[in-house]
């Protein structure tokens, strides 16, 4: 029973079968434990996500795949790690969504509001005078 995840680990870097040279390339976060449950799984690719650079990032994935494949199941950490990943991108497209509707309905909003002034607002006469006239009294 021979896992189609384990061949391209043979395509890998060859620093990529170092592990002080992964961590030392992956952001120094030396103690990525594989996490062994969803939630886990969940929080180490919000953890991922915040990474200063892509490199840093990629660096890093590479070490954790290389690690959960090495010293987790082979079958399950690609299945947890796939469902962790499907779950924080849904979460974060739903976000995403929330804020982009709420800002289009402060927009709607504004402008429903700048229109309702800019009706009730007083219109001026042919002679480009206001229509209210404000007279002055002499005592």
């Amino acid at each position: 029973n021979h896992s189609p995840l384990l061949p391209t680990l043979h395509v890998l870097p060859t620093f990529v079968t170092d592990r002080s040279a992964l961590h030392a390339t992956a952001g120094e976060k030396a103690d990525d434990a594989i996490p062994t449950t969803g939630d886990g799984m969940k929080d180490l690719i919000v953890d991922l996500s915040k990474e200063a650079t892509d490199d840093i990032r990629r660096s890093r994935l590479q070490s954790i795949i290389v690690q959960g494949l090495a010293e987790g199941d082979a079958e399950t950490f690609p299945t947890l790690f796939q469902q962790a990943l499907e779950v924080v991108g849904n979460e974060v497209q739903a976000e995403a969504r929330e804020l982009a509707m709420q800002r289009y309905e402060e927009k709607d909003a504004a402008e429903t509001i700048n229109e309702a002034a800019v009706a009730s607002a007083p219109s001026s006469d042919s002679n480009g005078e206001s229509p209210i006239r404000v007279e002055q009294v002499n005592e």
